[in-house]
């Protein structure tokens, strides 16, 4: 057994990120396993440091599957597990997706790449298999410490997060002038109905009217005829 304190440099596609990790692994107990790692990797300080890479690349390859932004707030907790997963199973393919995340004053869709781990049904695409799988090694302890941001990327995620908001409040502007637009243009159409409907109305009492005085008339003139 033994325990691992780590700095590891991460590229994201958009920055980088200093994290440093602890980590405890046990090696297999069984004579298959141990025989097959001192054969093929060595004595003590050898199989040390093979495992000490692979935490790395397996670390380093959380990258690839997450912007900078994304790992400064909502997926930092997904760091650790990615990682993990990635030294004890294999390294996982990513994927780039694009979302819609609104329209532009111009009605044209506002798509952001999305980067993840890709999967097929459910399980992640293993493109490397783990080497610590292969002897048996597992990894009782992995936590992720701390992460540090070098201030170019800090400044970047920060512009993102304003030009985002900035974004945002136009759209919501827009949407907000549209609302107005479509609340006036019914207020509109109300009154058009109403007016119309008065119109008719008052018609229809003037035909009535007509209609009442002629008949009046038609009867007056038959009683003066009658006389």
């Amino acid at each position: 057994d033994g325990k691992f304190n780590q700095a590891v440099t991460v590229q994201f596609p958009d920055g980088h990120a200093t994290i440093d990790i602890t980590a405890r692994y046990q090696l297999s107990l069984t004579e298959k396993h141990q025989t097959a790692l001192y054969k093929n990797i060595g004595v003590e300080s050898s199989v040390r440091e093979f495992i000490r890479q692979q935490i790395i690349e397996g670390v380093k390859q959380v990258g690839n599957k997450m912007t900078s932004a994304d790992a400064y707030a909502d997926r930092r907790p997904e760091i650790a597990i990615i990682a993990r997963d990635q030294i004890l199973k294999g390294i996982f393919a990513a994927e780039i997706t694009e979302r819609e995340t609104g329209k532009d004053k111009d009605g044209n869709p506002i798509l952001v790449k999305e980067y993840d781990v890709k999967t097929i049904n459910g399980q992640p695409v293993i493109t490397k298999t783990s080497a610590l799988k292969e002897y048996g090694i597992s990894l009782p302890q992995f936590n992720l410490k701390s992460m540090k941001f070098d201030d170019k990327t800090i400044a970047l995620i920060e512009a993102k997060k304003n030009a985002k908001r900035a974004q945002q409040d136009a759209i919501t502007a827009y949407e907000e002038g549209q609302a107005k637009v479509a609340q006036k243009k019914a207020e509109q159409e109300a009154i058009k109905i109403e007016a119309v409907t008065i119109a008719q109305k008052e018609k229809d009492v003037a035909v009535l009217d007509a209609q009442r005085e002629k008949e009046v008339a038609t009867l007056n003139a038959e009683k003066a005829k009658q006389e």
